[in-house]
This record gives structure tokens, sequence and C-alpha cells, in this order.
């Protein structure tokens, strides 16, 4: 409590903003930006980004390798005999859970992703290598209500 004369008569609290320590005047407000984005667009942002890869011709299939376990040697061998551009998307099946493991040791080079498809992926990616038990991977994404 202030006495009058003081200059400290009825200054109300000491956590308002314009006394020093006390609060912030216009504090940053968490907010989400977020919009939903129809399936029909989603498909169709995931067949450009894909069209795209394909017309530059930097889509591969890796045909015939078999992973029965993680080689980073042999990943990135099979990188550098192809001749693709980084950044690099690999995609595989849910079942060669080695292929991926083998790619994604390669520092800081290959993306790789399985389970999920996403065009935000292939849009940063400027090549594209997937094996051929991914192919019903991609032609999922190809359909209209495919779950980009």
């Amino acid at each position: 409590m202030a006495a009058e004369g003081h200059g400290r008569a009825r200054v109300g609290s000491g956590k308002d903003n314009h006394w020093t320590g006390g609060g912030v005047a216009f504090p940053p407000i968490p907010r989400s930006f977020a919009q939903k984005i129809n399936k029909k667009v989603k498909a169709q942002a995931f067949r450009m980004a894909l069209g795209d890869l394909v017309n530059g011709g930097t889509v591969r299939v890796l045909a015939g390798e078999t992973w029965t376990e993680p080689s980073t040697k042999k990943a990135f061998e099979l990188i550098e005999k192809a001749d693709l551009q980084r950044p690099l998307l690999v995609l595989v099946s849910n079942d060669e859970l080695d292929a991926l493991k083998s790619f994604r040791n390669l520092a800081g080079h290959p993306r790789a992703r399985h389970r999920r498809r996403r065009s935000a992926g292939l849009r940063v990616a400027k090549s594209l290598l997937f094996t051929e038990a991914a192919v019903s991977f991609l032609e999922g994404g190809l359909t209209d209500g495919g779950e980009a």
C-alpha cells in the first residue's frame, strides 16, 4: 500500500504491462492455420507431382532386388548406378523394412517413405526410386478417392 504524496498512489498491480517486470501487452496467441483439403484435390496433387517426376525422367524401379538384411553400402551403390538427383524419395512396401533401413542410413541424401502417400514428399524430391512391390502403393494414390 503506497501512501499519498509519494507518487505511487493508486498504481494498481505491479503485474500490469506498463511496469518493468510486468505482463506482456499483446502476447503471441497459439493458432492453427491448418485447412481441410478435399480427397480429390489431394489425389490430383499426388498425380501432378508424380507426373512431373516421370516427365523429368528421374523415376527408377528397383526390379529383382531382394533385401534380406539392411545394407547401406548396397543402397548407396544402387543410387550411384541409377544416377539419380538428390533429394531422392525412396518408396518401398510395408514388407520391405530392410530396404527402408538401408536407404535411411545414408547421411542426409535420400528420404525414405513407406505406408503413407503424400504429395509433399514427391514435390520436394527431384528423383523417385521405388520397388516393384511399391507399385500398388503408388496406384492407390492415383485414384480420385485415394488417401493422398
